[in-house]
């Protein structure tokens, strides 16, 4: 009986310090504004996000990706599409996107 609570003492520590640490990991979607930042700084260019649309799970009705239509500001007609999505479990927020950079 010792060896089980023992057993279960370490399993339960072993989850509190798996829970507590950062895994880096963004938990959260982009705000405009992030988005902004983000992408002026993957292609060192300025862009407006123009809208920002969030879709929801609807069985669950939990926020599984952000679509973002983005412009660049230097070029006025070149305008994409950027998503934030969850990929799931521990995958956190990744974002994809469709700019041609030159």
């Amino acid at each position: 009986m010792k060896r089980y609570f023992t057993l279960f003492n370490l399993i339960i520590c072993l989850f509190t310090i798996t829970a507590c640490v950062d895994d880096g990991l963004r938990k959260a979607p982009y705000t405009a504004d992030e988005m902004e930042t983000y992408l002026e700084e993957k292609y060192e260019k300025d862009f407006v996000v123009l809208s920002r649309t969030e879709h929801y799970d609807s069985y669950f009705e939990t926020l599984q990706m952000v679509e973002y239509e983005i412009q660049c500001k230097q070029d006025v007609e070149d305008t994409f599409t950027a998503i934030d999505r969850h990929d799931g479990g521990t995958a956190g927020w990744n974002v994809t996107d469709k700019y041609r950079s030159e």
